[in-house]
C-alpha cells in the first residue's frame, strides 16, 4: 500500500470502513437517531469522527441518570453552536438545585436555533421569562410547571404548534400571533382566576380533561377544528 493510500485509510477509519466514507450529511442523519451520549462516544472511532458529533442536528437526552449535570456542562463547552433541527429533553431532576441549570440548557438549545423542542423534565419549574426564538416552530411540554411569562410567545414569530400534557399551568396568559395548533391535555390550570388564551391565527384547538377553571378564549376567527372534553370531577366550573 502506498503512503498516500495508507493516509487515506487511516483518515477514513480503516480500509474496510465503508460507513466512515459516507458524506457528513448522511452520517449526521444516522447519528440523529441516537442518544446524545452515544453520539459523543463516536469521537473515538477514528480521526474522521473526532469532531463529527459536534454538528449533529438533533440532541437527545432521555432517561438520564444523576450524571446528566456533568454531561450537559461538557456538551455545551465542547459542541459548536451549529443549528439544531430538533431537541428532546426527557428525564427527572434529581435535585431542586438542578432546576436553574436545566433552564440554562433550554436557553442553550434555543441559541442553537432549534426548530422542534420537546421538554419532558419531571420536577422542572420553567423560568419566568419569555421564550425568544425566530426559528422555533414546535414546542412540546410534559409534566412541568409553567408560570409567569414563559407562555408569552410574542418573540417566537415562527411558532405554529404548542402541546402541553400533564403540566401545571399557572400563567395568566398564553399568547401567540403565529400559533396554528394548540393542545392542552390533562393539565392543571389556575383555580384563582382564568388563564387567557390569545391565539388569533389558531386552526386547531384541543382541551381535554384539565383541572381548575376553564380558560378564557379570545377571538379565534380562523379556527377550523376544536375538541373540548370537560371533566366534571376536576373542572371548577
Amino acid at each position: 500500500m502506498s503512503p498516500k493510500s495508507k493516509k487515506a485509510a487511516v483518515e477514513g477509519g480503516g480500509g474496510g470502513d465503508h460507513i466512515g466514507a459516507l458524506p457528513d450529511a448522511l452520517l449526521w442523519h444516522v447519528l440523529s437517531f441516537l442518544q446524545s451520549k452515544e453520539v459523543v462516544r463516536t469521537c473515538v472511532l477514528a480521526r474522521r469522527w473526532r469532531h463529527l458529533w459536534k454538528s449533529v442536528p438533533v440532541l437527545r437526552v432521555t432517561g438520564a441518570d444523576e450524571a446528566i449535570h456533568k454531561f450537559m456542562d461538557h456538551l455545551q463547552l465542547l459542541r459548536d453552536r451549529s443549528p439544531l433541527e430538533a431537541c428532546v429533553f426527557a428525564f427527572c431532576l434529581y435535585s431542586k438545585h438542578d432546576a436553574p441549570f436545566a433552564n440554562l440548557w433550554i436557553r442553550y438549545v434555543l441559541s442553537c436555533q432549534v426548530r422542534v423542542l420537546t421538554l419532558d423534565i419531571i420536577g422542572l419549574r420553567l423560568i419566568d421569562l419569555p421564550v425568544v426564538s425566530g426559528f422555533l416552530t414546535t414546542l412540546e411540554l410534559g409534566g412541568m410547571s409553567v408560570h409567569g411569562k414563559f407562555l408569552d410567545f410574542s418573540s417566537c414569530p415562527a411558532l405554529e404548534e404548542l402541546k402541553m400534557t400533564k403540566c401545571t399551568i399557572s400563567a395568566d396568559k398564553i399568547s401567540s400571533q403565529s400559533l396554528k395548533r394548540l393542545s392542552i391535555c390533562e393539565c392543571k390550570l389556575k383555580s384563582d382566576g382564568r388563564t387567557v388564551i390569545s391565539v388569533p391565527s389558531l386552526l386547531f384547538l384541543q382541551l381535554i380533561a384539565f383541572k381548575g377553571r376553564t380558560p378564557f378564549l379570545e377571538d379565534m376567527p380562523l379556527l377550523v377544528t376544536a375538541k373540548v372534553i370537560l371533566s366534571g370531577y376536576h373542572c371548577k366550573d
